[in-house]
């Protein structure tokens, strides 16, 4: 075969490969924009509401005059005055999952207010206050600066900081609530465990302290089965002493899980509150006013 039938060949060919190469092209764009799209959908199913229009309260403790109540549920549908969500100190609202959903209920209008206020961000283990934009019901929100889990010293000193400078600014703006995720637990690589302890144990010192009356949630989502668990447990760790000291053969009820309800115990102190329905945690709670 000569080069003139080669490249005559080729000549007729090639609009055949350039067709070829656009349409791989074009393949792998609409491949990525389905991987895209798939992601998308899967964060939000993930951090859908899982009861309705509300959140499931779990376990609440009674420390002092106010509770700390462990929440099962869509962070966005809380019922607070305040919500806390984690990011870092450049203040990338919108980078990491969490801050992800909550801009998306707020509004774009979040991002440009933390960014005028803080434009060269803020200092790890502190927190930056914006509007809650959108959000129903929720007056601020409080962007806490965290790091990387690099070692429980400094893991310890980072989820103590955040708490006692979130409680702080809820107090000096005259607001009684604040919902909390688990701090640094996932995609700061906290253990599930440490922070469970650590959370439980800073809010519950703070609140021994504050005579006020506050309300305090930490939420979970539903499909955190693990974390969930580890946080129940932690609960009850903490509330112990207090059962051994308020509970007696007629005040103790077990449910179909062996659980122990206290919905009719009068008694002063913590205590641990379990409930079958809203219906029974709202009977719950009438008993401790």
């Amino acid at each position: 075969m000569s080069m003139r039938q080669k490249g005559v060949i080729f000549t007729e060919l090639l609009p055949s490969f350039v067709k070829l190469l656009n349409d791989k092209k074009i393949g792998i764009q609409n491949a990525i924009r389905n991987i895209q799209a798939y992601l998308m959908d899967y964060i939000n199913s993930y951090f859908s509401v899982p009861f309705g229009n509300q959140n499931k309260v779990l376990t609440v403790l009674k420390i002092g005059n106010s509770f700390l109540k462990l929440e099962v549920g869509c962070i966005t549908k809380t019922k607070a005055d305040v919500i806390v969500s984690t990011n870092s100190k450049s203040l990338n609202l919108g980078s990491g999952v969490l801050s992800k959903l909550l801009i998306q209920a707020a509004g774009n209008s979040v991002i440009d207010e933390a960014k005028n206020k803080n434009p060269n961000g803020i200092n790890n283990n502190s927190i930056a206050i914006t509007n809650a934009g959108n959000i129903s019901g929720v007056k601020y929100l409080f962007h806490a600066a965290l790091s990387h889990f690099n070692g429980e010293k400094h893991a310890i000193q980072a989820i103590e900081s955040i708490i006692n400078a979130s409680f702080i600014e809820l107090r000096s703006n005259g607001l009684t609530s604040i919902s909390l995720p688990a701090l640094g637990a996932g995609g700061f690589g906290y253990p599930s465990n440490f922070v469970s302890k650590q959370m439980i144990e800073c809010i519950t010192n703070f609140l021994k302290l504050d005579k006020n009356n506050l309300n305090v949630n930490i939420v979970l989502h539903e499909k955190e089965t693990e974390l969930i668990k580890i946080f129940e447990n932690e609960f009850l760790i903490c509330d112990k002493p207090h059962l051994k000291k308020v509970q007696s053969k007629e005040q103790k009820l077990k449910d179909s899980n062996h659980k122990i309800s206290f919905s009719n115990l009068k008694a002063k102190g913590k205590f641990t509150i379990y409930y079958k329905s809203d219906i029974e945690y709202k009977a719950a709670l009438s008993q401790l006013k």
